[in-house]
């Protein structure tokens, strides 16, 4: 029986052949979350990117060699840049007095990044809660989130 479990101590997450082939300098991958929500079957996100920061997009499972305790470990779904995921994003608003300078920024930054969501014709829902020294308000209170930027905007 194949073990799935994957300590972060252990990980080796490697590029082979497509980072020779395209780059002077081997790329930098980073495990940024591990999730064992679903033990054994344990989910890895990385990051990869180039020498200049940049985050590498054309990469496909083929690209790497996920092992633990050097033995290789299945990779059973993978995705990548681009892949249409579904997304699930909640705003926290803070809305003390101390952030009075701030809020209407936060505001025109949310609703940007809810149009560019729109535009890229993703799979989303929103949602948001603002709160001051206590909960003020939880759109929509029955918890559930929207996949309609222009309901989320107002």
């Amino acid at each position: 029986m194949q073990r799935t479990i994957i300590l972060l101590t252990q990980l080796a997450v490697l590029l082979f052949g497509f980072a020779e082939l395209c780059f002077a300098d081997a790329p930098t991958v980073q495990v940024t979350q591990v999730d064992p929500s679903a033990f054994p079957r344990v989910t890895v996100y990385v990051s990869v990117t180039d020498d200049a920061g940049q985050p590498i997009a054309a990469l496909n499972q083929e690209d790497f060699d996920l092992q633990e305790d050097g033995q290789p470990v299945e990779i059973l779904e993978f995705a990548g840049i681009g892949s249409d995921r579904p997304v699930d994003i909640v705003f926290v608003f803070d809305t003390t007095g101390s952030m009075d300078d701030e809020i209407e920024g936060v505001k025109n930054t949310s609703i940007a990044f809810a149009n560019k969501l729109r535009e890229s014709n993703r799979d989303f829902r929103l949602g948001l809660v603002a709160f001051g020294d206590e909960i003020r308000s939880i759109d929509n209170r029955d918890g559930s989130l929207t996949a309609d930027a222009e309901e989320f905007k107002r």
